[in-house]
């Protein structure tokens, strides 16, 4: 079983800027790849390098259910918008769908040849994925293949969609990232700022900013609707994780720096809130509860930190567009 750690360290600054640590999940089974919450904030999932996906209640972080996958990684990780299925793409090219209050297999498909490194709900029913074969693939909840998209020339390293139901991204080590229609899966724009691979990729809430990072070290955020592209920072290695807490008034991105951490930035101005060090490990993935209220981070080190977000953090209404801006540190 996963332990199960609370402590108030970790955090540069004072409570009313800088989040309080409240709990370390260990013994994940390896590099924790991905984090996503349930729309009700009720659980949150994580996924490992170590074959495991491991269910946590968030009312007082106890493990709810464990899968572990023989011979297979487990990459990417994605939870339907109404909650009911959960799932995961892997090494062996696969994506494997759970669902029910037992977190019991759905359906198995192997859409992809090598490794899976994304995966995306497109409602309920249609999963998109993409991976090492250069093409996203489209599968339906049953398991059954609906088709493939093949606008990138390199792996396809990170997909995302927005609420508002308008776009969906994609993100390749062909250095592109991609603006498609979610209605008809049509190219509508399509961005090069980035010099090396691009690692992830995640909307505002409202769907006016796109924020990526990957390997060049920086996290650029775009105007879905403008030909805006601000620099909002350059770490000193690869950035793997991005997430817009849900009103949009900070972001956070993390990286596999020496120094691990995670930065957060106010979205109006882009100057930075506050960097978090709470890691022995490049920090892999970060996720934002459906309330704002909690922070969690995976690492290579084999641990979750969750953080309570300060209230300052938390506003009404929703972030302006990206400004001309330059580079902040």
């Amino acid at each position: 079983l996963a332990q199960v750690f609370f402590s108030n360290h970790g955090a540069m600054g004072d409570s009313t800027t800088h989040p309080e640590q409240e709990t370390r999940l260990v013994n994940l089974g390896g590099w924790v790849s991905k984090l996503a919450y349930s729309p009700d904030g009720s659980i949150l999932v994580a996924a490992s390098w170590g074959g495991t996906l491991k269910v946590f209640g968030t009312s007082c972080w106890t493990e709810r259910h464990a899968v572990e996958l023989k011979n297979e990684r487990v990459l990417a990780l994605d939870i339907s918008e109404d909650g009911a299925m959960v799932v995961c793409g892997t090494s062996a090219g696969k994506i494997r769908l759970f669902g029910g209050v037992a977190f019991e297999p759905v359906a198995t498909a192997e859409p992809h040849a090598g490794w899976v490194h994304c995966v995306q709900f497109l409602g309920a029913d249609v999963v998109l994925s993409g991976g090492e074969d250069k093409c996203c693939r489209l599968t339906s909840a049953q398991g059954e293949s609906l088709g493939q998209l093949d606008h990138h020339t390199d792996w396809v390293c990170a997909a995302a969609i927005d609420q508002q139901g308008e776009w969906v991204a994609t993100a390749s080590a062909d250095t592109k990232v991609v603006l498609l229609s979610r209605a008809k899966l049509e190219v509508e724009r399509e961005w090069t700022h980035h010099s090396a691979s691009v690692l992830a990729v995640c909307f505002s809430p409202d769907g006016s900013i796109l924020a990526s990072g990957g390997e060049d070290k920086r996290v650029f955020v775009c105007g879905t609707r403008t030909d805006v592209v601000t620099v909002v920072h350059e770490f000193q290695a690869r950035v793997h994780g991005i997430a817009f807490a849900p009103d949009g008034f900070v972001m956070a991105a993390c990286a596999w720096c020496e120094d691990p951490m995670v930065k957060v930035w106010g979205t109006q101005d882009w100057l930075p809130k506050t960097t978090v060090e709470c890691h022995r490990d490049g920090v892999l993935c970060v996720a934002f509860s459906p309330d704002g209220h909690l922070l969690a981070s995976g690492s290579a080190d084999k641990t979750v930190v969750v953080w309570r977000t300060p209230e300052s953090w938390r506003q009404r209404g929703t972030a302006p567009a990206p400004s001309s801006m330059t580079m902040n540190s």
